[in-house]
């Protein structure tokens, strides 16, 4: 059995039909979460089945308003919050392929370029 490492977040995930405790750096595409109330959301995936599952994507989106999760709006995306409710998710992306890695990426790419309120 693989344990989390110390001080890192770890999740309930199904990986070749076994459930098992892992770090969140060691989720691969293809394995399932299961995410609850609370829970970030550590990996970009496809909602597989849950109840009233709502997300937080203030970190990722702005929006205020949270967005409600279902099999007509599967998708999750890393950086957010499992604001109400419960689910399993299918990851399908980890790391810098996610939105929120994306975004970090563009964040940390600004060069010296001031800015017009700088000027």
């Amino acid at each position: 059995m693989v344990r989390p490492r110390v001080g890192v977040a770890s999740r309930d995930v199904t990986r070749n039909g076994y459930r098992k405790k892992l770090s969140i750096y060691e989720l691969p595409p293809g394995d399932i979460v299961n995410l609850a109330l609370g829970d970030q959301v550590s990996a970009g995936g496809l909602f597989l089945s849950g109840s009233s599952v709502s997300i937080d994507e203030s970190s990722l989106t702005g929006e205020s308003e949270p967005a409600m999760v279902s099999a007509e709006n599967p998708w999750l995306m890393s950086g957010t919050k499992v604001q109400d409710g419960s689910c399993k998710m299918l990851v399908t992306t980890v790391g810098m392929r996610t939105q929120w890695g994306k975004l970090m990426a563009t964040l940390s790419e600004g060069g010296d370029d001031e800015s017009p309120l700088q000027v």
